[in-house]
């Protein structure tokens, strides 16, 4: 018996169950569209020049801002921005800055006055919110996030419906220090260029569309230590100023997810005009804007300016104390800078 009858039953067979186990090849047409838009070329060299070229240009500043504030995301289920619980359209903030790591921040409502200020004075940091008669102090050389004792916690339930509050107790100074300030990359970190690709709206067909970038990429090296991840700097190829910088702890977990936009010019600095600090372990984020009228660089700051003095009334707690809260202070609030 011919085994031509055989085989052609079974290549019909095969084509008679194929269909039936999903495996068929079907090609798609995948449409992707590009940026239409002019793109601009660099060198490694000339976008760390550019990073530390800028960072130079300033020793410090002072600034009125306006601050917005969201907590959540995907571990908490959804996003509450605190504009939601007041009739307050954003907080007016003042900074003082000055290198390499002091910082005063307050934020205000309206005639509802001072909600909270912060001052990182390099060693150490502090932070104010008079609302809820609440006093914090630690050190530095500690995890970024705040990780408040079990009773601070236990009282920290009462500011759900207050997200910025809530977002504060998280925060050190030093996260907003690191965020705002492009840093330099120093002699102890080293940089390779990566070629990348962001997703853009772009402007002449107003679609989603790919744009190449060029993405900065910084390892620290520490004596003892081996080099890690430290950050990426991200650079729009359309006017090749850095529009993000990813922010890294040594176990190569992102921590400070920064976006940078509408950038205007001070003399020969390119600074931004919103600053916007997201921060995924915790699920928060701060907005910070400011307008080119407003700030002004290179201005005298004294240390006294960076000193936090305790309001009366107020529940002193120490992250650097395991006990957490003291009772009340009857020192007097420092004056405003």
């Amino acid at each position: 018996m011919s085994n031509t009858p055989r085989k052609i039953h079974v290549f019909v067979l095969f084509f008679v169950l194929l269909p039936l186990t999903g495996c068929l090849l079907r090609n798609r047409r995948v449409v992707t569209h590009i940026s239409t838009a002019n793109l601009k070329d660099a060198t490694l060299q000339q976008l760390v020049d550019s990073i530390n070229t800028n960072a130079a240009g300033f020793k410090s500043f002072k600034a009125e801002v306006d601050i917005d504030a969201s907590l959540g995301g995907k571990k908490k289920g959804k996003v509450t921005d605190y504009k939601d619980y007041t009739d307050y359209p954003e907080l007016a903030g003042h900074i003082l800055l000055r290198k390499p790591e002091m910082l005063r921040l307050r934020g205000s409502w309206g005639i509802a006055g001072t909600m909270f200020e912060m001052v990182n004075s390099g060693s150490g940091f502090s932070l104010s919110i008079p609302p809820k008669k609440k006093f914090w102090i630690g050190s530095n050389n500690v995890p970024d996030s705040i990780e408040m004792p079990d009773s601070a916690k236990t009282q920290s339930k009462q500011t759900r419906q207050q997200p910025l509050v809530a977002v504060l107790e998280r925060l050190r100074p030093q996260s907003i220090l690191d965020a705002l300030l492009l840093k330099e990359i120093g002699p102890n970190e080293e940089a390779v260029m990566e070629h990348g690709v962001e997703i853009v709206k772009d402007e002449k067909t107003h679609k989603d569309a790919e744009q190449a970038d060029y993405v900065v990429i910084v390892i620290r090296k520490e004596d003892g230590n081996p080099p890690h991840l430290a950050r990426k700097i991200i650079f729009s190829r359309t006017d090749l100023l850095p529009h993000r910088q990813l922010i890294y702890d040594k176990q190569g977990r992102l921590v400070t997810d920064v976006r940078y936009d509408r950038f205007f010019q001070i003399g020969a600095i390119q600074f931004p005009g919103v600053i916007d600090i997201e921060r995924p372990i915790e699920e928060f984020d701060i907005q910070v804007s400011f307008s080119k009228e407003s700030l002004h660089l290179d201005v005298p700051i004294a240390d006294e300016q960076f000193v936090l003095t305790q309001p009366p009334g107020t529940q002193l707690i120490n992250l650097d104390d395991k006990t957490g809260i003291s009772a009340p202070s009857n020192i007097q609030p420092a004056s405003h800078p």
